[in-house]
């Protein structure tokens, strides 16, 4: 007797493909790992972003470094170039020595000294004592509340030129300029008084107001001003006098020391000469009201 048998027929595998069994079945395990390409490209992306962070990182030193080096160069220049103004302060004493100095460091190139450095190793002006009071009048006169001479100036000596004239005084022309501010100063302010408050200043400014001077002369109350400790001293050495007020007739020193010296002057007519001498008219400025 044989025993019938169903046969299925079962669809073959192909080659290559994998079947998977049913969840429940005794055969079911997971498909093992493919090596096929499409799993690839994770890894190519992965290394070329190890690639890409590499070049960054070099990219970013070698500019790094190149800034660096620049910097450095950049300051080997600049303090090459500042070897040339060390050489300045023994170009006075020296000037042979200091030119071959600087000729040394410049590495065989032919050194000439700028004009700065020229006017800088020239001697200033020296002024006499017309001069000094001509310019001092021309510092106070031009700005009174901010021409101030400062304390550590030494009444005793000569002011320093560069501190009271506005014009640089080792120019070569220098000694032209300073001529035209003492002429420029007295005609512009022919009648200058420095005072302090006494008897003969009230009489002297009581006469000078009775001429009507044309211009208007100059007062200057030394002791409303700031600097009066080291002013008064410096007009004393100037005027050769220690006594106030100081008359300034067109830049010359006129006596008013006394009471009695003041109405000489004023009853014989000599203060009046002088004064039209200096350029300034009598009776030439507006009258106040009130006078006739």
């Amino acid at each position: 007797m044989h025993r019938r048998t169903a046969t299925v027929d079962l669809p073959s595998p192909r080659i290559g493909s994998f079947v998977q069994p049913e969840p429940h079945s005794p055969q079911f395990f997971p498909p093992p790992a493919s090596t096929s390409s499409r799993f690839s490209p994770p890894r190519f992306t992965i290394s070329q972003s190890l690639i890409s962070r590499q070049w960054l990182q070099r990219t970013t030193f070698i500019a790094l470094f190149s800034l660096f080096s620049v910097s450095v160069y950049i300051l080997l220049l600049n303090g090459s170039s500042n070897l040339e103004p060390a050489a300045l302060p023994q170009e006075v004493k020296s000037p042979f020595r200091a030119a071959m100095k600087t000729i040394a460091h410049s590495h065989g190139r032919p050194w000439r000294p700028s004009h700065k450095d020229v006017l800088a190793s020239r001697p200033q002006i020296t002024l006499t004592p017309e001069q000094e009071l001509a310019a001092l009048s021309s510092f106070i006169i031009s700005l009174p509340d901010q021409n101030i001479l400062p304390p550590s100036v030494d009444p005793s000596q000569p002011i320093d030129p560069q501190l009271i004239i506005d014009f640089d005084t080792r120019a070569d022309g220098a000694e032209a300029e300073l001529k035209r501010l003492v002429t420029s100063t007295w005609e512009n302010y022919p009648v200058v008084m420095y005072t302090k408050p006494s008897a003969v200043t009230r009489e002297l400014r009581t006469l000078i107001d009775s001429f009507n001077l044309r211009p208007t002369p100059i007062v200057i109350d030394i002791n409303e001003r700031p600097d009066v400790d080291t002013l008064e001293p410096v007009l004393q050495r100037l005027a050769g006098s220690s006594s106030f007020p100081l008359l300034l007739v067109d830049g010359s020193l006129i006596d008013v020391s006394t009471s009695d010296r003041l109405q000489e002057l004023g009853g014989s007519g000599t203060l009046q000469i002088l004064v039209t001498e200096s350029g300034a008219i009598i009776n030439g400025g507006k009258r106040r009201k009130g006078r006739r």
